[in-house]
């Protein structure tokens, strides 16, 4: 997927914001990205907010299977298979931050990508289980 622009059609910063979660694939999002990356100006930047860390999920699972525990009385046994369950049920793309700086190594016209993690108030999983990116 390639687009040529003249200098007229070049955007200083492309945002994809709470959306990369219902993407289909990690090849898709790399397209996306791909196409931004012709799209943006030298200089410019792509910014990624509200990604699903991957590298947190089995942490999100266990927070939340935790929660169901207590309410209904599990033992380690019922935990286990709820976290299997949930495991397996997970429709949604989840990325590790590590993909971002990868895609620096691979694509010559990146050079810095930015990890930005949530800082707001509260005790949600958009604040603890998920972050913004900027590539620039």
């Amino acid at each position: 997927m390639s687009v040529k622009n003249t200098q007229a059609e070049y955007y200083d910063t492309a945002v994809i914001n709470s959306v990369v979660q219902y993407f289909p694939s990690q090849t898709y999002l790399e397209k996306v990205i791909e196409l931004l990356l012709t799209s943006v100006c030298p200089g410019g930047q792509i910014f990624i907010g509200d990604v699903r860390n991957l590298d947190l999920h089995e942490h999100f699972l266990l927070a939340v299977s935790e929660l169901k525990a207590l309410d209904n009385g599990w033992n380690i046994d019922e935990l286990q298979r709820q976290l299997l369950l949930l495991r397996n049920a997970e429709e949604e793309l989840l990325i590790s931050p590590a993909y971002f700086y990868a895609l620096a190594e691979k694509y010559k016209s990146i050079y810095h990508v930015d990890i930005e993690i949530k800082t707001e108030f509260g005790d949600t999983e958009m604040v603890r289980y998920r972050y913004d990116v900027v590539i620039h």
